[in-house]
C-alpha cells in the first residue's frame, strides 16, 4: 500500500537514471509499505520527476516567461530567457519577501518588466512571472516625445507673442508707473508721454487729466487761502 505523505524534492540532476542524467527535475518521492506490517519499512520507493525545463516550455505566451525557485533558492529558467543582475536581484528580493508583485524599472526610470510572485505549497517551490513591459515602455517614450514637440512647437509660437505683448504693454504700463511716482513725490508734469497700447493710453489719459483736476484744485485753494488772508 502507499504511505500518504509523499516528499517534494529541490531541482536536482537525475543521477539515478542510465539516461539523461544532466536533466533538471522536481521529484515527488513515495514510499511503498508492504501491507499489515507490523515495522512501517517502505519496500520500495515510487518516484514522480517533472521536466522543470519542459514545464516552462509549456507556455506559449511571448510576453511572459516563467522561472522557478526551490526551497534552497535554485533557480530554474527557460533557455530563451536572458537577466541580468538587477533582474535576478530583484527576483530573490520577491520571492524572499511577502509581496504579490514587484516592478524592475530601467536607468531611465521607465517600467521595464512585472515580476508575480505565486508560491506553490503542494510543490514547495516558488513561481515567477515574468512580464516584458517593453510595449509599455515604448508608449511613454512615443508620449513624452509628443509632449516634448508639442511644448517646443508651443514655446516657438509664445515667445513672439509675449515679446510683442513686453513692448505693447508691460513696457509703457511701467513708463506710466514711473510717471505717476514722479507725481507723488511733488514733481509737475505738463503731459505724460504718449504710449502705443490704446488700452494702456486711454488710462494714461484718465490719469493725467486726473492729476490736471487736482493742480487746478490745488491752486484755487492757494488762491483762496491768499484772498482769505
Amino acid at each position: 500500500m502507499y504511505k500518504d505523505e509523499y516528499v517534494i524534492s529541490d531541482i536536482h540532476e537525475r543521477s539515478y537514471m542510465i539516461t539523461n542524467r544532466a536533466t533538471k527535475v522536481i521529484s515527488m518521492v513515495r514510499p511503498v509499505l508492504e501491507e499489515n506490517a507490523i515495522q512501517f519499512k517502505p519496500l520500495a520507493y515510487i518516484i514522480f520527476d517533472i521536466d522543470v525545463a519542459r514545464f516552462l516550455r509549456q507556455n506559449k505566451n511571448d510576453q511572459i516567461r516563467f522561472t522557478i525557485f526551490d526551497q534552497k533558492g535554485n533557480m530554474q529558467m527557460p533557455a530563451n530567457l536572458v537577466l541580468d543582475s538587477a533582474q535576478e536581484q530583484a527576483m530573490i528580493q520577491l520571492v524572499t519577501s511577502d509581496k504579490y508583485s514587484r516592478t524592475v524599472y530601467d536607468s531611465f526610470g521607465l517600467p521595464r518588466n512585472m515580476l508575480i510572485h505565486s508560491d506553490l505549497e503542494a510543490f514547495a517551490i516558488d513561481l515567477i512571472g515574468i512580464r516584458d513591459l517593453s510595449a509599455l515602455t515604448w508608449i511613454i517614450r512615443v508620449y513624452l516625445f509628443v509632449i516634448v514637440v508639442v511644448l517646443g512647437t508651443a514655446l516657438i509660437l509664445i515667445w513672439p507673442i509675449s515679446k510683442k505683448m513686453a513692448n505693447d504693454i508691460l513696457k509703457p504700463m511701467a513708463q506710466l508707473v514711473r510717471e505717476c511716482n514722479e507725481v507723488a513725490s511733488g514733481i509737475k508734469l505738463e503731459q505724460f508721454s504718449e504710449k502705443e497700447s490704446r488700452e494702456i493710453a486711454f488710462l494714461s489719459d484718465t490719469i493725467e487729466n486726473m492729476v490736471g483736476r487736482l493742480s487746478e484744485l490745488t491752486n484755487q485753494l492757494a488762491e483762496e487761502k491768499v484772498r482769505l488772508s
